[in-house]
């Protein structure tokens, strides 16, 4: 510091990144706001049946029903929209639903005596959707990362090395692992947009089968790549956040 002058220090190239992407993200939140015709599209999107007349009544009984029941608020970055009971999300130009909190346990209609039921089971008879439940464990794993990153690097990190050494649930847990937030919000928006259309098409047992069966090849590609023609059997999405590891010898 020279003589009768204070110098300011500058703020660091981290500081700087961060403030620029918040200011991006407000201002697309802001610009791609959707508005409530769009909640209308969507709504009548879903209620899209495949064919046949008795499908063509089905689907404009929806639509009218939609265009007369629906309501929607804008709250500045975002619009919240309902019908009949259920809610929406109206963020980044797409509606999502939302998954219905209130209800947590699996559905009364769930046979008392099946104590031994399978997940599978489980799953389809909970009050969330598969999709909805694939959301809420991302986020969990995506807070474990956040306080628990060298326990996640060993266990939510699918490489060809972790699989040798024994760890094959990190076959699984590395897909519904996000280190970073903007890839787990970009993947839950789709999730949760498309999650229902594939729900109402393809069942609740086929979208489980096509979930794990994507998870698994999508990690066999993994290895392949990273651990197999690539030579780096360490490597495997996706990397810990640079603040919580200090160095890729921390890997195990």
């Amino acid at each position: 510091r020279a003589e009768g002058v204070l110098f300011t220090p500058c703020p660091s190239v981290g500081v700087r990144a961060r403030d620029e992407f918040s200011f991006a993200l407000l201002a697309t939140l802001l610009a791609t706001q959707p508005s409530h015709s769009s909640l209308l599209e969507h709504l009548e999107s879903l209620a899209e049946h495949p064919s046949g007349l008795l499908g063509k009544l089905s689907s404009l009984a929806s639509s009218l029903h939609a265009s007369v029941g629906a309501e929607s608020a804008s709250y500045g970055l975002f619009r919240l929209g309902s019908l009949s009971g259920n809610h929406y999300l109206g963020i980044l130009g797409t509606w999502i639903k939302l998954p219905a909190f209130a209800a947590v346990l699996p559905s009364s209609r769930r046979a008392r005596g099946s104590a031994a039921a399978s997940a599978a089971s489980y799953m389809c008879t909970s009050s969330f959707e598969p999709a909805e439940q694939l959301v809420l464990l991302s986020v969990l794993l995506h807070l474990l990362w956040l306080t628990r990153p060298r326990c996640m690097v060993r266990h939510a990190v699918c490489s060809l090395d972790a699989v040798q050494r024994g760890r094959v649930w990190t076959l699984l847990t590395a897909n519904a692992s996000h280190a970073a937030f903007p890839h787990l919000l970009h993947n839950c928006i789709h999730l949760l947009q498309l999650g229902p259309l594939l729900h109402a098409t393809l069942g609740c047992s086929d979208l489980l089968a096509l979930m794990l069966t994507a998870a698994l090849a999508s990690s066999a590609a993994s290895l392949l790549w990273n651990g197999v023609l690539g030579g780096r059997p360490k490597e495997g999405g996706p990397p810990a956040p640079r603040s919580s590891l200090s160095s890729r010898s921390a890997w195990p």
